[in-house]
């Protein structure tokens, strides 16, 4: 390759230009020519302007698997930090989103002259500069000032009506991570004014972003536009993958929409068919959103696939969507799970559930861990398995009880 034999020879402008182009045609070179290209940068960083140092992190960050080293991004803050101040807003929004994409948050000085930069300038700011800085944040976790999400959530409401889905999708969901005040009426009005025009063209990814960001903060949009939002997912339900599923038919529930039959069953033999394609997480979330909706799957091949892909994600389950998961099949099941499931599903809660000072507690605790992620009712369902599953979990961490017991 070309680029390789010259890239000694590459100035600012020229790697530049090589990194636009190997992001415009989607093309992740040889790791040797990674390297040689991040050697080349880092030999020439003193001499990019804040522009370049925009261009070249945000061209890397957004390849997946294209990881700089560490050695790489501390040159890329201690020769950028002299020049934050001549960034525009895009273009320090773009470096944050760079750093949250990488996972990687620069020192806390850096960061936070970055967000200072961003606020300074926010009032030129567009929909999508807006969304990547709040998104960054949002993943950064961090506490913005009062006066800072003020500003922000007067650019966003000045500019509400050019957010792109993308735009809208991550803003609120950002919105609902940050936690804190809540936005205000007129912010939340006019973006889902804007997310009603353009819901036909959003991804099923942006759908189920936005109406669980929805859920999340605890606001429900009026009918219309539920109806609306719910119409467009059934359109969508045959492309829906991985938490698409999940976080779509929980949201939904969280916020007391009505689905028909016809919307449920869809959805329904589509989840039967990507199972394989969800997380624990998307599982626990399914399953509890259908038992809101007192809908039971009765296809015994539907069930089978739900069994087999829960049986071999305990690793990466939590508490919270362990007895969430649990409650919610408690509702659904007729017949028990198998005894090897059950087994596995004792072991998970013996090894992620904190051990209660007494068995009595047992039930509440699996309660409020599950309440974390949308149970509300006050006691467990009454169910055999599970009376037996809690049982057996209680005995695994030393108690005595009897079969007769109730939860």
């Amino acid at each position: 390759m070309q680029v390789n034999a010259r890239v000694k020879n590459f100035f600012a402008v020229q790697l530049v230009h090589v990194f636009e182009g190997l992001l415009g045609m989607g093309y992740k070179p040889r790791e040797e020519i990674c390297f040689a290209l991040l050697g080349q940068a880092r030999r020439h960083m003193h001499s990019f302007t804040a522009t370049q140092f925009a261009i070249m992190l945000r061209c890397i960050a957004a390849f997946e698997k294209w990881t700089p080293q560490r050695q790489f991004l501390y040159d890329f803050v201690t020769h950028s930090r002299p020049k934050l101040r001549a960034l525009r807003v895009a273009e320090a929004s773009s470096i944050l989103w760079s750093f949250a994409k990488l996972k990687s948050m620069p020192e806390e000085s850096y960061t936070l002259a970055v967000f200072a930069q961003v606020q300074d300038t926010m009032y030129t700011a567009d929909g999508e500069a807006l969304s990547q800085v709040l998104w960054a944040a949002a993943v950064f976790r961090l506490r913005l000032p009062t006066d800072w999400r003020q500003e922000w959530s007067n650019c966003a409401l000045k500019c509400s009506s050019a957010f792109s889905g993308p735009a809208l999708a991550h803003s609120l969901w950002a919105l609902a991570q940050l936690g804190g005040s809540p936005p205000s009426e007129e912010l939340m009005s006019a973006l889902l004014k804007r997310a009603k025009l353009i819901l036909p063209t959003m991804s099923c990814m942006e759908l189920s972003m936005l109406v669980s960001a929805l859920a999340r903060l605890q606001y429900r949009p009026p009918d219309a536009w539920l109806k609306v939002f719910v119409s467009q997912a059934k359109n969508r339900i045959p492309a829906f993958y991985n938490e698409d599923f999940g976080l779509t038919i929980w949201s939904l529930a969280c916020l007391g929409v009505p689905l028909d039959a016809t919307w449920l069953h869809a959805f329904e033999a589509e989840c039967g068919r990507k199972w394989w394609s969800m997380s624990f997480e998307g599982l626990s979330l399914t399953v509890w959103g259908l038992a809101q909706y007192g809908y039971r799957p009765e296809e015994q091949e539907w069930w089978l696939g739900f069994w087999n892909q829960s049986d071999s994600r305990w690793e990466g389950a939590t508490a919270g969507q362990l007895c969430l998961m649990t409650v919610a099949l408690a509702e659904l099941v007729k017949t028990a799970p198998s005894r090897s499931w059950q087994q596995n599903l004792v072991r998970a809660l013996q090894l992620k559930l904190k051990k209660p000072s007494t068995s009595d507690k047992l039930g509440a605790l699996m309660l409020k861990q599950a309440a974390s992620l949308g149970a509300i009712d006050k006691q467990l369902p009454d169910s055999a398995w599970l009376n037996g599953v809690l049982l057996e979990t209680a005995r695994r961490w030393g108690f005595a009880r009897t079969l007769s017991a109730r939860w």
